[in-house]
């Protein structure tokens, strides 16, 4: 068994958001991923349920954009981590009950808005 820090379960976080934000964005723009992520957007309202619709086909995507972490070396413990911190961070967002964070919110947006400069 791999030994967990608190450093790679902070890097881990990191990179599980990076892997979400892709599989989210391809999602959007790829055709036959879209037919099941658009599940996800038909409600009308933001609340809790929505974060978790989502058609049959779109946790095998999520497997395959989450794999390079287990190609990097990441215990499977700690990709599961990650995977959930990310997760309940996006249940947050899809609520109508909770503003913004503010600070919190900080450290994701930044590093996605340069990783999406960089590559895009």
């Amino acid at each position: 068994m791999r030994r967990l820090t608190w450093w790679s379960l902070v890097l881990i976080v990191l990179l599980a958001d990076i892997a979400y934000y892709w599989e989210h964005r391809i999602a959007h723009e790829v055709r036959l991923l879209w037919t099941q992520h658009a599940v996800h957007h038909s409600s009308r309202d933001m609340n809790i349920v929505t974060r978790f619709r989502f058609g049959p086909f779109e946790a095998v995507w999520s497997l395959i954009i989450h794999f390079p972490l287990a190609v990097m070396g990441f215990a499977p413990e700690a990709i599961i981590f990650g995977v959930i911190a990310v997760l309940t961070y996006q249940t947050w967002l899809h609520t109508e009950l909770i503003g913004k964070l503010g600070p919190p919110e900080w450290p994701s947006w930044t590093l996605k808005f340069w990783i999406v400069s960089i590559f895009t």
